[in-house]
C-alpha cells in the first residue's frame, strides 16, 4: 500500500477492486481546506477513464507492472504492430493505447510498454530520438513559379 501523496503518472493502482491506471496526478491544497490528490485513471479491463479523488494520506493498493523493449513495426486498419526483439512476438496495439505517442512513431523505434495483469496498459516513448533528414529534389524553382502564375489567373 502507498500513500495517495505518491502516485504518479504511468502507476498501476487497485481502484474499487479494478486494476488502473494513472494517466495524470494533481496535489491540490484548496485554502483552509484539506488537501487532496485528484487523478485521471484509465480502468485496464474496460479501457474507460475516470476522475478520481483520495484525501492525501488515503492508502493506495498498487498493482505490479512489466516493462517490455517493443519495436514499432507498422500501422494497418486493424492496430499498430509491435514485434518483440527478443522473442519476434508481434503484438497489435489499438489506437487508444497508443494515445499522443501515435504521432511520432516511425518504423523500429524501440519503445517501453508498460504491462499489468499481463495486459498492455501504456506505451512509454523514449526521450529522443535519431533521425536522418533526406532532401526531396524533385521540385524547383519553377515549379513554384507555375503555382504562383495559376494562383494569379
Amino acid at each position: 500500500m502507498a500513500a495517495a501523496n505518491d502516485l504518479r503518472k504511468g502507476m498501476a493502482i487497485k481502484y474499487n477492486g479494478n486494476p488502473a491506471i494513472v494517466l495524470e496526478v494533481y496535489h491540490r491544497t484548496p485554502g483552509n481546506l484539506r488537501a487532496f490528490v485528484q487523478a485521471i485513471i484509465r480502468y485496464i479491463n474496460t479501457g474507460k477513464s475516470a476522475d478520481v479523488r483520495f484525501g492525501s494520506t488515503d492508502k493506495v493498493e498498487l498493482v505490479e507492472i512489466e516493462r517490455k523493449n517493443l519495436e514499432f513495426s507498422y500501422k494497418d486498419r486493424n492496430g499498430y504492430h509491435f514485434m518483440d526483439p527478443e522473442t519476434y512476438d508481434t503484438i497489435t496495439l489499438q489506437e487508444n493505447l497508443i494515445g499522443d505517442a501515435k504521432d511520432y512513431l516511425v518504423e523500429n523505434l524501440s519503445m517501453q510498454v508498460l504491462y499489468a495483469e499481463g495486459k498492455p496498459v501504456q506505451v512509454e516513448l523514449p526521450a529522443s530520438v535519431s533521425l536522418k533528414k533526406q532532401c526531396d529534389q524533385t521540385g524547383s524553382a519553377r515549379d513554384r513559379e507555375d503555382n504562383q502564375r495559376s494562383a494569379l489567373h
